[in-house]
């Protein structure tokens, strides 16, 4: 793996740790992860996107596809549940298709405050492909949404659950303090609606695009599709620069206009 990665820092710790057999799986499944690295100032740009329309990453959902086998995404921003830092700040997850359900995904959040250690959650998020392509399905049917009222809908298609040994390691190392388990939960979930917004934004035309550098893709945001001329007189009728267009006809791509 490459210096100076979340992944790296990530794998390591697990790999060190002797507590859970689960430290030794995630290690196992970050060590055979596609990794991505989304640069800063997209990420940030990003995060805008889901802060400021996040009903149009609802109506997206149905365009995000499960991975086939583990996949690593990070960036240089401090956690949704406030775990920052200095400048070496980093955040990133991994997510893998689960064993057994050929529509469930799981993802693992991990985060380092200095840019040397790393940890990750206790407890695993669940989403799953037909789920989010209910309430996609749902989100197209509204024309306004307020956008607590939409991040409220995503984050209701998201489970979260304690693998056992992750469950009495952390008992044990907090002495069974239950806000220890709901700190773990909070951690596990708020990254999932940044992550779906950059799996959707990897099917989007005028979103990510990639440059393989050694084992890593480097992810930017690309140049934004040309506008037709009924898009640029709704754009300007709105007097809005950006916006997410997410089809309701089969075969078509979301476009995001920047």
């Amino acid at each position: 793996m490459s210096e100076n990665l979340l992944a790296d820092m990530l794998y390591k710790s697990s790999m060190r740790n002797f507590g859970s057999d689960e430290h030794m799986q995630i290690a196992g499944l970050l060590k055979d992860s596609k990794k991505n690295v989304i640069d800063t100032q997209s990420a940030i740009e990003i995060r805008q996107l889901l802060n400021n329309d996040p009903h149009a990453i609802e109506r997206g959902l149905n365009f995000i596809q499960r991975p086939k086998s583990p996949v690593w995404y990070e960036w240089g921003l401090e956690t949704r549940s406030g775990h920052g830092g200095n400048e070496h700040v980093k955040t990133g997850c991994l997510v893998t298709p689960h064993e057994f359900d050929e529509n469930l995904m799981l993802a693992v959040t991990g985060w380092s405050t200095d840019g040397v250690d790393a940890r990750h959650a206790f407890a695993v998020a669940l989403f799953d492909t037909e789920t989010m392509a209910q309430i996609s399905k749902i989100a197209r049917s509204r024309r306004n949404s307020t956008a607590d009222a939409s991040l409220s809908r995503i984050m209701n298609c998201i489970e979260v659950t304690m693998p056992p040994g992750f469950n009495d390691e952390i008992d044990i190392l907090t002495g069974s303090d239950p806000f220890a388990k709901e700190r773990s939960y909070r951690d596990a979930t708020a990254e999932i609606p940044f992550l779906l917004t950059i799996m959707l934004l990897e099917q989007t035309k005028g979103g990510l695009t990639g440059t393989q550098t050694e084992n890593v893709t480097r992810q930017t945001l690309s140049p934004s599709p040309k506008k037709g001329c009924m898009r640029e007189f709704f754009d300007n009728a709105r007097k809005r620069k950006n916006y997410f267009s997410i089809p309701n006809w089969k075969g078509s791509s979301p476009v995001w206009y920047r």
